[in-house]
């Protein structure tokens, strides 16, 4: 209560601290958001302007990524995710992705870095012109400025001398220079930003991106980075790397598909054969059952891999034999179902769609570290996770929450999965039952998949 009258503390960790609910929640409902900011607006942000929205995230916790970008496609690709998550976003240039924008076969001589400069000031104003257009705001900033590399930066800074008379701003947000650069007083005239590391942590992801970080947490990745580190960051183990990739090679061998035997129940119930559904569904029946589809000789002429459910990972035939050595000696990849599906009482306030339940959040990354662990050790070699998505356009199915909960739980399954040795099966599922058309099924798909990758 003496919070509540003498004013809010200076930030949100302070406040949880008192480990009242109530309290934590008030702050939330009353804290500013970003666009409470002075000054602020879709498109690029500069000066106190900038330097206000940056301090805001550090001290509110939330990440704004700084993302190289080569070419104006990289640009629309960050801007169009930066509107999908209603979030700011930096885009940034090097000295060799700006020259990258305006083409590399035009000179670029050391000491004189003309299509650098060029390409620097090309690309600002490209994202001056484009990024109103996508409701959200954007810092311009450049790559670091080696002191081999100043003319570079001194073009840029006319470049933001001129900008600045004629509009009262620089065309820059920030440049990134060495401490102590002799041009930091050109910029400070200017209101440039020289260093986002006063405002944040900096982590290189991979060779050509890098992400800002306001989170309190060393170090901490989006799972965006997480997922872009396990394939690019030379740091990973190179010989689990090239199994992963080795698997899905494999995987992905012309004219072969995949097996799909993860059902919890026996297959033969699903026939549809009135002798058949008297079959007793028992483990010893789904075991023969398997075991016999998985030995049926030149069956990996056709099958590259075979999913499997949890309990026939850890089953054996009636002479012994594990399922997974059947599989391997019959020239197939056994993999595993990891999720474990979702509940039909729907994420609550989401329409019914036509599997007459609500949206739905799929299940098991809880546990999924120690799992994707056990099956590796089993014998998988890659994962299946279902997340389902319905389409219905009267309702607006699905709806941007859902595919937001979509994409970011199948980033977390993959990056997951392949920390621990499994190639993830990436496939957000649009169920196609509906009365609509294949063009809205289309449409969606494209968002979805737009969203995912």
């Amino acid at each position: 209560q003496a919070f509540l009258f003498q004013g809010l503390p200076p930030d949100l960790e302070t406040f949880a601290s008192l480990k009242r609910t109530f309290f934590c929640l008030f702050y939330l409902l009353v804290m500013p958001t970003f666009w409470d900011i002075p000054g602020m607006q879709p498109g690029v942000i500069t000066g106190d302007t900038a330097k206000a929205l940056l301090k805001h995230a550090k001290d509110t916790g939330y990440v704004i990524p700084a993302i190289n970008c080569s070419s104006s496609g990289t640009v629309n690709s960050c801007l169009e995710a930066a509107t999908t998550m209603g979030k700011p976003v930096i885009i940034q240039f090097s000295e060799d992705g700006s020259a990258s924008f305006v083409g590399k076969g035009l000179p670029n001589e050391h000491g004189v870095k003309a299509a650098s400069i060029l390409g620097a000031v090309a690309a600002a104003h490209y994202v001056r012109n484009v990024s109103p257009a996508y409701g959200i705001p954007v810092l311009v900033n450049t790559d670091l400025c080696a002191k081999t590399s100043l003319a570079w930066l001194d073009g840029m800074l006319e470049a933001d001398e001129g900008f600045s008379r004629l509009h009262g701003e620089p065309l820059f947000s920030s440049h990134l220079v060495e401490k102590g650069a002799e041009c930091l007083k050109k910029m400070a005239a200017l209101n440039i930003i020289g260093d986002l590391g006063d405002y944040s942590c900096v982590k290189t992801v991979g060779n050509d991106t890098q992400w800002a970080y306001y989170d309190k947490r060393d170090w901490e990745l989006t799972m965006v980075g997480l997922v872009k580190e396990a394939f690019d960051n030379p740091s990973r183990d190179p010989a689990r790397m090239a199994e992963l990739k080795e698997t899905a090679k494999k995987l992905c061998s012309p004219g072969k598909g995949f097996l799909a035997a993860d059902e919890s129940a026996g297959p033969w119930l699903r026939a549809g054969h009135a002798d058949a559904a008297k079959i007793p569904d028992t483990i010893e029946n789904r075991g023969a059952y398997r075991s016999l589809c998985f030995s049926t000789p030149g069956l990996n002429e056709f099958i590259s891999g075979v999913i499997l459910h949890w309990e026939t990972l850890f089953q054996k035939d009636a002479t012994g034999k594990e399922m997974v050595a059947i599989i391997k000696e019959n020239g197939m990849i056994p993999g595993i179902k990891v999720d474990k599906g979702y509940n039909k009482k729907g994420v609550w306030g989401t329409e019914t769609g036509p599997l007459k339940h609500p949206e739905v959040a799929t299940l098991g990354l809880d546990d999924l570290q120690q799992r994707a662990a056990q099956a590796y050790a089993q014998g998988a070699r890659f994962a299946k996770w279902r997340n389902v998505l319905q389409l219905d356009p009267a309702k607006g199915l699905p709806s941007d929450l859902a595919i937001r909960d979509t994409v970011h739980t199948l980033a977390r399954y993959a990056s997951i999965c392949q920390s621990e040795g499994l190639v993830p099966i990436v496939e957000p599922e649009i169920v196609p039952n509906g009365d609509h058309d294949i063009h809205y099924c289309a449409k969606m798909t494209k968002k979805v998949l737009t969203a995912q990758f």
